[in-house]
């Protein structure tokens, strides 16, 4: 029993699973000052605002600890971190290098006649 050959297409990119759905949310929720610093991260709440179980939540906020966007205090449960102006300072200190050696990267693809192209897989 012979079967014809069948050509499947590869997978350009792989979906996100629930986790990455969740951590993509309560990151983007904290960046953009939904939850206050120092504010606490109530479990039931946010099962029920995004429709997702406990263990999804407490996953993302161990998660979200990791990044420091999240910190852990005894006796009072996972609140989002406070950013010391120190803190604060370093981290515009590597935006700027970053986007300084971006800047440079793409004058001298300018200059060499070099065409940027966004990755397709992106």
């Amino acid at each position: 029993m012979d079967s014809p050959q069948t050509t499947l297409r590869k997978i350009d990119k792989a979906p996100q699973t629930l986790r990455d759905i969740v951590q993509d949310r309560m990151r983007e929720a904290i960046i953009d000052g939904h939850f206050a610093p120092g504010e606490r991260l109530v479990e039931r709440p946010l099962c029920d605002q995004l429709g997702v179980s406990r263990t999804v939540v407490r996953e993302t906020i161990r998660y979200l600890e990791a990044e420091g966007l999240v910190e852990i205090i005894p006796n009072r449960g996972p609140v989002v971190a406070r950013l010391s102006w120190d803190q604060a300072r370093q981290i515009y200190d590597v935006r700027r290098q970053l986007e300084g050696s971006a800047a440079a990267r793409l004058r001298h693809a300018t200059k060499t006649g070099i065409r940027w192209q966004a990755d397709p897989r992106a």
